[in-house]
């Protein structure tokens, strides 16, 4: 709905058939967080022509995997999206978009990428711009940590990747 002239009229209507958590925009796309069903990740069209509108559903996390999303957000990297979506376990789950996924029933199904375990649930997320072509995002968690999820590339996380093995097998 938007609101125009003291009123609210009705821009497009989408049936979920899920209990939204989270939503994040980025561009014509919507990520949504659901309370059991993970994300959905979705396109929202406009035809002025036909004056039509409407949301179609590109993608979604496995089913097989039951997530509660406290907040999602899109992570971007030059021409790379992320979609990040953080459960109840503080858990930060990272998919991508794949148009071509072998989903099962002709669905489209979010390629995991990545997990991390972050602490505590973080029930926020905001993204930011911190250099030309890459967005951060800022997490806030219930323990009160502030986080950051940053796009790195190869290297930096070869070396990180390093000195993390070295820690782990020289502190006692």
């Amino acid at each position: 709905e938007r609101w125009e002239n003291n009123n609210f009229n009705k821009l497009a209507f989408f049936d979920a058939s899920m209990c939204i958590t989270s939503m994040s925009s980025i561009k014509n796309f919507l990520l949504l967080g659901d309370l059991r069903k993970g994300l959905d990740f979705v396109q929202w069209k406009e035809d002025a022509d036909a004056a039509s509108r409407s949301l179609r559903r590109l993608s979604r996390s496995p089913l097989s995997s039951f997530m509660t999303v406290l907040s999602c957000e899109f992570i971007v990297c030059g021409k790379s999206l992320g979609l990040v979506a953080l459960d109840h376990n503080g858990t930060a789950h990272l998919y991508r978009y794949s148009p071509h996924s072998d989903g099962r029933e002709g669905d489209q199904l979010l390629r995991s990428c990545a997990t991390f375990s972050m602490g505590s649930p973080c029930r926020a997320a905001l993204r930011l711009q911190t250099a030309p072509g890459v967005q951060t995002l800022f997490l806030g968690s219930s323990g009160g940590e502030l986080l950051c999820l940053r796009p790195i590339d190869d290297q930096v996380y070869r070396t990180i990747a390093t000195l993390l093995g070295m820690l782990a097998t020289r502190l006692p």
